[in-house]
């Protein structure tokens, strides 16, 4: 049986820390929260695309448990041969869907075919990298951002799409999501709260102007994730952390 694979930290890790933390107060109160912790990096890019296919649209728990039950499927051995050759019915005994078998098989015979094999892509130019890999069936915009943060460790990538994200910026930042009362009009009586205010939180109105709102709230996290550039990656990886009880893998 193969050795696990032992993870590396990005090199502007460091870096990244003392920039967020002299930035914004924020973050420096999160990142302090988890001292000694870091991203990892594995050097099996296939692992890190597959278990991205994985994780796709589930929470973290169920991911684990179906990657679990593929590793022991693979007797361990997460490679793109293998796991090309494994047929519908086993991939689905993992706990994968129909839809997530065919795009992870995808994924394996573009390594085997397109990449000859090789899962360590590190040198590789990371926009050619990512051009080709959004051409694979079952590989969007999520997949590839979590495939250039855990395997290619670009520093500046910032998946606005997550939900993860989106739940724990607004739980940090929760009084930028605050939108005053127009001018000169009066909050309607709350009789159940006494102590209604005139600044609502963001997430009041959503049944009003769902759609309107939603982009409201995503051009705030755009704005609030300037201050964290050229490390948005690091930024990601901490709000990630804030809300799991153990650290984000791919």
């Amino acid at each position: 049986m193969k050795k696990p694979l032992k993870p590396s930290t990005p090199t502007y890790w460091a870096a990244a820390c003392k920039h967020l933390s002299q930035k914004d107060n924020i973050m420096k109160s999160i990142i302090n929260s988890y001292k000694g912790e870091f991203m990892g990096r594995k050097n099996n890019g296939f692992h890190t695309l597959a278990r991205a296919i994985v994780g796709q649209q589930i929470s973290v728990k169920a991911a684990d448990s179906v990657w679990n039950k593929l590793d022991k499927l693979v007797k361990g051995k997460m490679e793109p041969k293998v796991v090309a050759k494994l047929s519908d019915e086993k991939l689905r005994s993992a706990g994968l869907s129909a839809q997530k078998a065919n795009y992870l098989r995808n994924v394996a015979e573009f390594f085997v075919s397109e990449m000859n094999g090789t899962i360590d892509l590190i040198k590789h130019d990371h926009l050619e990298l990512a051009e080709k890999l959004i051409n694979i069936k079952g590989v969007g915009n999520w997949t590839v951002e979590m495939f250039m943060m855990f395997h290619m460790h670009s520093p500046d990538i910032f998946p606005i799409g997550d939900l993860g994200v989106v739940n724990a910026v607004k739980r940090h930042y929760h009084s930028h999501f605050i939108i005053p009362a127009p001018a000169g009009t009066q909050p309607k009586k709350n009789t159940k709260d006494k102590n209604s205010v005139k600044n609502a939180p963001l997430d009041s109105n959503l049944r009003q102007n769902d759609k309107e709102q939603k982009k409201q709230t995503i051009q705030k996290i755009m704005e609030i994730s300037e201050t964290w550039k050229p490390y948005r990656t690091v930024a990601t990886w901490y709000l990630w952390r804030s809300l799991d009880p153990a650290p984000v893998e791919y």
